[in-house]
């Protein structure tokens, strides 16, 4: 896709991740207050933590391969199809490490066994989200390239 690899990110790395890094952690508090509310009680200090380890640390671990991504992605050498199964793959990748080290941070603050690739229920639920953001964010991105190819067109 045209135009992705420079655009993505407006801002430096520490920057983007400070950014990416609030949003997991706003998603962790309104995943907290929804639960609390749905359930009518309060949820235990511990279950908040673990929310806002997971949301975050995902939310970073994706970001981060999509950063990566589009610091290294070549968009002129490549037909669409690679470009499409290469973002998926890096998505993928974000949230399987965000995974495991949310569960390793677990294991580290809270003291219990750590498993390798044994959170499976975690991935399939993770995997679905990660494909409806990806897809989200994938038509944001060929729809912002597009507008920014018409603009440059009417300019010339």
């Amino acid at each position: 896709m045209q135009g992705f690899e420079n655009k993505y990110f407006n801002r430096g790395f520490v920057k983007t991740n400070l950014i990416y890094g609030l949003i997991g952690l706003g998603t962790g508090l309104l995943i907290s207050a929804f639960e609390s509310a749905i359930n009518n009680k309060l949820i235990q200090p511990r279950d908040i933590i673990s929310i806002l380890i997971f949301s975050t640390l995902i939310t970073l671990s994706i970001t981060n391969s999509i950063y990566l991504f589009a610091c290294f992605w070549r968009s002129e050498k490549k037909p669409l199809w690679h470009f499409i199964l290469i973002f998926y793959g890096c998505n993928i990748l974000g949230m399987l490490i965000g995974i495991e080290v949310s569960y390793l941070a677990m294991a580290l603050i809270f003291h219990v066994p750590y498993h390798v690739l044994n959170h499976f229920s975690d991935y399939r639920f993770s995997f679905l989200v990660v494909v409806v953001v990806s897809t989200i964010i994938y038509f944001y991105r060929a729809q912002q390239a597009t507008m920014h190819a018409r603009l440059r067109e009417k300019e010339l």
